[in-house]
């Protein structure tokens, strides 16, 4: 089993998430309108709402967790970089784009576990998604709970007809 601090499944995220989103409406509610995108209008959130806070936080917890070897670019802790930067969970790389060629030679963990939440996962599920703020994470291995979550997500599901 791994030395690295557990990561949370995507329903502990989800749980997270609901409350954080009910202290912010309560705490400051101008900056839950921000977050939410919602200047005017009812102050509540969606499902959806949700769902893409619980990802992103997955998302930012595995590269806290996972990406050990990092650009001297890239802060300790959090996601911030002055411009594009890429988090490869597989290998537990965080570098910019400039410094990226320096760690060609990490290797992936090989441990069977999945990239967000530690779980055994029997077979490779990719992902490529941007942070707001941060870096593009790929992730290499999904649980099958981690890959579901991610289908459910607002932009990956079909378009409504119109």
């Amino acid at each position: 089993m791994s030395d690295s601090p557990k990561l949370e499944t995507a329903s502990q995220h989800l749980a997270r998430a609901r409350f954080t989103l009910e202290r912010l409406i309560e705490r400051d509610p101008q900056r839950a309108r921000a977050i939410l995108r919602r200047p005017t209008g009812p102050i509540g959130w969606t499902q959806d709402d949700e769902r893409s806070t619980a990802w992103r936080s997955m998302l930012q917890d595995a590269v806290d967790v996972r990406c050990i070897h990092r650009c001297e670019h890239v802060p300790k802790e959090g996601a911030v970089l002055e411009g594009p930067g890429i988090a490869l969970l597989a290998t537990g790389v965080y570098a910019c784009d400039e410094c990226m060629d320096r760690f060609a030679d990490a290797e992936p963990r090989g441990d069977g576990l999945c990239d967000l939440c530690d779980r055994p996962t029997p077979r490779p599920g990719e992902i490529d998604h941007p942070l707001p703020d941060g870096p593009t994470v790929k992730a290499k291995t999904m649980c099958n709970d981690c890959a579901l979550f991610y289908q459910s997500l607002p932009w990956n599901r079909p378009a409504e007809p119109a």
